[in-house]
């Protein structure tokens, strides 16, 4: 039970930190185009 929280956690910490990824991706290609 604890560690599938751990993991649930940790994947949505990755999940978010990949949204901000892609956005910083699509500003700097925005900026570029």
């Amino acid at each position: 039970m604890m560690f599938e929280r751990m993991m649930g956690a940790i994947v949505s910490v990755y999940d978010s930190g990949a949204a901000i990824a892609d956005d910083q991706v699509a500003s700097l290609n925005a900026g570029r185009a």
